[in-house]
């Protein structure tokens, strides 16, 4: 029997946003908001795989392609927009979405994005924003078609993420786009 995955709630997520560094907004939107991996926006150093590029968003159309080259399983899949998220995008960016340090390095002695805005929420939890998009996106439109989005199976998504979320906290969750809006942090800067 596996544990039911560390997810955030709409509160902590809240927190988590108001106080992330405008360069890692990306991330924490497109983790949390979209289901993307963290090895998709952060890829291995070393690794052959390619980043998520601002290219393959289309604001548009209103969809996120993750390339072969990006997703873990080495398939296309489309992702929409969800609605509220475009506005923490910088729609005329070029090059990666995400900053080339990724978010659990330590910056100059002030600790990782990761530990800073855990440190919020009780303690950065790994995979919870991926696990939180799928637990609350499940809830509005089911496992299937959450599981297209996400790059699983059902089944897998059934057994390794599905945290069975009330409507009405999936509602929530996806409310904080369009409640909150990108602002710049006083205090320390993440690059």
């Amino acid at each position: 029997m596996r544990k039911i995955p560390e997810t955030y709630t709409s509160d902590e997520i809240r927190l988590i946003m108001a106080a992330c560094p405008l360069e890692y907004a990306p991330w924490i939107v497109l983790a949390g908001f979209h289901g993307l991996r963290y090895s998709e926006l952060f890829p291995p150093y070393g690794s052959e795989k390619s980043p998520l590029m601002w290219s393959d968003i289309d604001f548009r159309r209103g969809l996120i392609t993750v390339r072969p080259e990006t997703s873990k399983l080495n398939e296309r899949r489309l992702i929409p927009i969800q609605e509220g998220a475009a506005q923490w995008f910088s729609q005329n960016s070029s090059g990666r979405v995400t900053p080339v340090r990724p978010p659990n390095k330590v910056i100059k002695g002030e600790g990782s994005v990761n530990s800073i805005l855990g440190d919020l929420v009780g303690g950065w939890r790994q995979n919870a924003l991926r696990n939180s998009f799928i637990s609350y996106r499940a809830a509005l439109v089911g496992l299937a078609q959450t599981a297209l989005e996400a790059g699983n199976s059902e089944n897998e998504a059934r057994r390794s993420y599905h945290d069975a979320k009330s409507r009405e906290d999936a509602e929530n969750w996806f409310a904080v786009l369009k409640a909150l809006r990108p602002q710049k942090q006083a205090g320390w800067k993440a690059s």
